[in-house]
């Protein structure tokens, strides 16, 4: 099955957990397949690798050779991105910077940030969004917390929603699974308009694609 999906680095990447799996999908077929050595709960990608997290820890792949490694073998969290070329996981309330080529693992944040909730989501434009488990989305540039606040949300989000945007994004958006919507907002927190279907229920990843409108949900 197809546990994760990203459109970063432009083409629609996803990632199976079972079948230790991850594979480029072009007009609805498979273009390309990699192995990924290991469960992929998370992936992220740029246009030269895929990054995929599991059981065992952070795997880059080389989108053109297919080559898979370990690139930090201890590295757990829920969520993954990278900006920059730089590798960010979402571990409890701190946010893991692995700058590359080495990997090598630092705090995002300039001070430890307070969360009012437990962090459950991450997604990167340039500032780094969290969403937390209360439905409260914070925004953080440069590892110091915006002045940011939701403005005009019909309702909260619930407790599972997942977060999506990227870097020439105008808009966040919000996979809100328990009450079964998409809901975009504006890059100041504004809301901008919200879309609704059942087909959202059972959702567990989804990823965007802005210039055409298209969202992809797993």
């Amino acid at each position: 099955s197809i546990d994760s999906v990203t459109l970063k680095g432009k083409d629609i990447v996803v990632g199976s957990s079972n079948s230790k799996k991850a594979a480029i999908v072009l007009g609805g077929k498979i273009k390309k397949t990699f192995d990924t050595k290991d469960s992929t709960e998370f992936i992220s990608s740029d246009d030269k690798f895929i990054y995929t997290m599991g059981s065992g820890g952070i795997i880059k792949i080389d989108r053109g050779s297919g080559k898979a490694e370990a690139v930090v073998e201890d590295a757990k969290g829920s969520a993954i991105d990278v900006f920059g070329g730089n590798v960010y996981t979402l571990t409890g309330n701190d946010i893991k910077k692995y700058r590359s080529p080495s990997y090598n693992e630092a705090s995002y944040f300039a001070s430890t940030p307070e969360f009012k909730n437990t962090p459950i989501d991450m997604s990167i434009s340039g500032p780094i969004y969290i969403l937390e488990t209360n439905g409260t989305l914070e925004r953080f540039t440069k590892g110091k917390k915006d002045d940011f606040t939701l403005k005009g949300l019909l309702s909260p989000f619930a407790d599972n929603a997942r977060l999506y945007t990227d870097g020439d994004f105008d808009n966040v958006y919000i996979m809100d699974v328990k009450n079964h919507r998409g809901v975009v907002i504006n890059n100041e927190g504004e809301y901008q308009n919200q879309y609704e279907g059942k087909f959202i229920k059972d959702a567990k990843s989804f990823a965007i694609d802005e210039k055409n409108k298209i969202g992809y949900v797993i």
